[in-house]
């Protein structure tokens, strides 16, 4: 991702926890620190960290170009409420909107829903007599006299900022902006917001929640910026100070105080546009961006190069994954889920004794446990640090040494103790929580989008990503995961190579029988005139020019996007235009309506300054394993215990390095844990590729640890995790062959008596010490699954019968799956038919290991088993 730059720039994303600080040298690559974010002055921690990273790389504060900053202060001031004195100016008639919002409910079911309270309570809410139509006519004429009643009560009440949304104000905003000179004239220091400005679109809750979020927070951002910009002057650096927007674009610091809410979703937009960048760069037209950090993790589909856009998103949502649970804001923002799952997110055990991880997190103040620095409540970070995964010698961050006592204690305490788990089960089970709680949310969010995440790679960024990613993956039945260079500031680079752009959005009613020509074509020069602007107050660089419109058919809801031509729109484009709304749709929903009039609701136009194209990455295969650090025990999931993992520095690998796990891969701002089912290699960008192979490893020969701490060398050794159960037993006790008896009671469930033996050919087969059990297993469980050697071959789980088998080859209460707890089902639907594709666990889509498969399925009792090959 290496590219030549003029002068070096900055890109700065302040975080919950920590403020990362990237900054791109004269030859493309970046050098980067994280510090500990400061939450009372934000500022104080961007200055710190681009002070200390312009002093190790030798750059004066002077020569640099650019600082581009992305924030998530307007977030935290929307859900923390906690933003100014705000106050509501509507139509006469329309003062609830806000409180009865649509009136829909996100449980449907819930009998003692509590909808979320509205940003402005009723009685900051105004109204003032005056009416527009849908088409932009004056129904009621504006009534002055009550307009500066409104006013002087505003006034009174010492609001220090004020939204006004009138009906259809985005067709004619003459009222609104007449309201805005009556007020300023008469308190010229009270900040106003329009909506005709904010969210020119049709549906007013969303319109005037949009408007009022953006007065909520506007004298909050535009202090901070300016603050911020002084201290950067003091400091010497006279460069502008660009920040990112939701929708992925660079926006001047003047605009993003204007408009701050399109910094909603600034920080996590970084990261999308960092992942698109790697996917175009590795030719990988289908991307999950994976970006976890120490307070939230985000999650996004990417295709074709580009992150997924929508023109209305939800934040604060109030229920986890639920629409409808949350503020809706309609400015253009890309699409992804954020849930409170981070490296500093706390765990807790509810009153059903179960594992609760986040959405409250400790944050950079006191921060996790292990830190030092006054919290004593478990967290990810703490579970990570008993597990192995982090250690005091390379954590990410310089200034701060990790305690591991102090996360042993946390998650005794916080966990452990309540659940009668011993320190490393309560680790595991802190792990597993919050796994899980982003493998859902991935899956959520791609149903939500109608996508299957079969066939997507991930980038996985963040602090704590990487630390996260293998198991993930595996969760998700993901192929491959790409850790890039620097993945640990992967948002701040990613401010650093997103376009200057800006999307301009108004809704303008037209139907195809009486298509508006002349209406559209004023409306997108009209838009576009916006839009540039916009853009150039940062660049005066080229631009490109997109154009989109929302479409629907006469009688539905809601509306799909529809790509315009390029060049003016004219009778023929606006006869092609129904041409192109009805391949979209069937692109869809499979089929198109015919006869039905077609409705153009809202366009817009987006202006973005051009990018080079990132060079292609030609994909190396695996090489040669580096030279081995050293080792050290961590949890593998895999394995359901401790391992030796082989030990490297990332900085000294080399394109084409493999390395097998387990293994931990360190560098300045993460570590990438390898699992043992994975293998990692370096390609030529020094991006890690992560793939799976279905082959359990059981770890390294540990340096000075002690044989029962290392894997040992056996001719057979267990895999899987807790909740496994033994296989068939002689009836002296040990595990019996499977095809050394007749009789039922000695018969593998699954398989058939003639079948040739798994292993050496003796009667009895002593298994291996399996250490102890994990988190959450059975206490009669064992594990009984083996992997091939000296003539062993894979078969599949074994679990207990709980009674007389129904009938060969199947027992009752057959075992759950090993992963999630839940029976798996039978061959996936996308492995029907197709030779040589492993045989997959359908609840997790996690291959199986064995041979070629049959030609027909042959289902055991906890899975679909390969046979042995002959």
């Amino acid at each position: 991702m290496e590219r030549a730059v003029a002068a070096p720039r900055v890109g700065v994303d302040v975080g919950g926890t920590f403020t990362d600080v990237a900054l791109e040298r004269a030859d493309g690559t970046f050098a980067s620190i994280k510090v500990l974010t400061t939450h009372q002055r934000p500022e104080e921690g961007i200055l710190a960290g681009v002070s200390s990273v312009a002093d190790r790389e030798r750059v004066q504060m002077d020569e640099i170009a650019q600082i581009i900053h992305g924030t998530t202060l307007a977030t935290n001031a929307l859900i923390e409420r906690r933003g100014a004195k705000t106050a509501l100016v509507t139509t006469t008639g329309f003062r609830d909107v806000i409180e009865t919002r649509t009136e829909s409910r996100f449980e449907q079911y819930d009998l003692n829903i509590v909808l979320p309270a509205p940003l402005i309570e009723r009685k900051d809410r105004f109204v003032v007599p005056e009416r527009i139509g849908a088409r932009g006519e004056v129904l009621l004429p504006f009534d002055e006299r009550a307009a500066r009643e409104v006013v002087a009560r505003l006034v009174d009440g010492g609001y220090e900022s004020v939204a006004v949304g009138f009906m259809h104000s985005y067709r004619n905003p003459d009222h609104e902006r007449r309201f805005r000179e009556l007020l300023l004239d008469a308190a010229p220091s009270v900040a106003v917001s329009l909506s005709c400005e904010v969210s020119p679109q049709m549906r007013e809750f969303e319109r005037f929640n949009t408007v009022c979020a953006n007065s909520y927070v506007q004298p909050l951002i535009a202090t901070y910026l300016r603050r911020l910009e002084s201290e950067l002057q003091r400091m010497g650096a006279m460069c502008p100070l660009l920040l990112i927007h939701s929708g992925g674009g660079l926006i001047s610091s003047d605009a993003a105080a204007s408009f701050p809410v399109r910094l909603v979703e600034s920080g996590p937009a970084g990261g999308a546009i960092f992942a698109a960048h790697l996917a175009r760069a590795h030719r990988r037209d289908r991307i999950v961006s994976y970006d976890m950090g120490g307070t939230t993790a985000k999650i996004a589909l990417i295709e074709d190069g580009s992150p997924r856009t929508a023109k209305t998103f939800e934040t604060a949502r109030t229920a986890r994954f639920k629409k409808g649970s949350g503020m809706p804001i309609s400015v253009p923002a890309i699409e992804m889920i954020e849930i409170g799952a981070g490296g500093g997110s706390i765990a807790t055990v509810d009153a059903l004794g179960q594992i609760r991880v986040g959405p409250q997190s400790a944050g950079a103040d006191p921060g996790p446990a292990c830190y030092d620095l006054g919290g004593r409540t478990a967290t990810v970070t703490d579970a990570n640090v008993r597990l192995g995964r982090l250690h005091p010698e390379n954590f990410l961050a310089p200034d701060i040494s990790l305690s591991p006592e102090l996360a042993t204690s946390a998650l005794r305490d916080s966990v452990g103790m309540p659940l009668g788990l011993d320190n490393d089960g309560a680790a595991v089970g802190v792990a597993e929580v919050v796994d899980e709680n982003m493998a859902n949310a991935a899956r959520t969010h791609a149903v939500e989008s109608g996508k299957d995440l079969a066939g997507y790679s991930m980038v996985a960024f963040g602090g704590a990503a990487p630390l996260h990613a293998c198991h993930l993956i595996d969760k998700l039945g993901i192929d491959e995961v790409l850790v890039p260079v620097g993945a640990g500031v992967g948002s701040a680079i990613g401010f650093l190579l997103a376009p200057f752009s800006y999307e301009a959005t108004r809704s303008f009613y037209t139907t195809s029988d009486r298509f508006d020509t002349g209406g559209v074509r004023a409306l997108l020069a009209e838009l576009a005139a916006e839009a540039e602007a916009f853009v150039r107050m940062g660049t005066a660089e080229a631009v490109t020019v997109e154009r989109e419109v929302l479409m629907r058919y006469r009688g539905q809801g809601w509306e799909i996007p529809v790509a315009l031509p390029h060049g003016d729109f004219d009778e023929i484009a606006a006869g092609e235009l129904t041409t192109t709304f009805v391949k979209a749709y069937e692109a869809f929903f499979g089929r198109a309506i015919e006869g039905l009039t077609i409705e153009a609701v809202s366009w817009s136009v987006r202006v973005s300054s051009r990018r080079e194209a990132p060079t292609a990455i030609e994909p190396l295969p695996a090489g040669q394993p580096p030279a081995i650090a050293g080792t050290r025990l961590v949890y593998d999931p895999a394995a359901g215990r401790k391992v030796a993992a082989a030990l490297f520095e990332r900085a000294a690998l080399a394109a084409g390095d493999t390395v097998n796990g387990p293994a931990l891969i360190t560098e300045d701002q993460t570590t990438t844990v390898v699992g043992s089912q994975h293998t990692a290699v370096v390609q030529p960008d020094l991006t890690l590729r992560i793939t799976g192979t279905g082959r359990p490893g059981g770890g390294w020969p540990a340096a000075g640890a002690q044989q029962r701490d290392a894997e040992p060398a056996r001719p057979a050794r267990p895999v899987g995790v807790p909740a496994l159960a033994p296989g068939p037993r002689c009836r002296d006790g040990r595990p019996r062959r499977p095809d050394a008896a007749s009789s039922a009671s000695h018969q593998v469930p699954g398989r058939s008596r003639d079948r040739e033996p798994w292993g050496p050919d003796a009667d009895h087969v002593e298994p291996p010490d399996i250490g102890s059990r994990g988190a959450g297993a059975d206490p009669g469980a064992d594990r009984l699954l083996y992997v091939g050697a000296g003539g062993w071959r894979f078969v599949g789980w074994s679990v207990r019968s709980q009674g007389p088998p129904d009938r060969p080859g199947r027992h009752r209460n057959a075992g759950p799956c090993q992963h999630h707890g839940r029976v798996p089902g039978p061959l996936h639907q996308r492995d029907r038919g197709r030779e040589h594709v492993p045989r997959r666990c359908v609840s997790h889509q996690r291959p199986l290991e064995g041979h070629r498969p049959p030609p027909r399925h042959h289902r055991g009792h906890a899975g679909v088993h390969p046979r042995p090959s002959g």
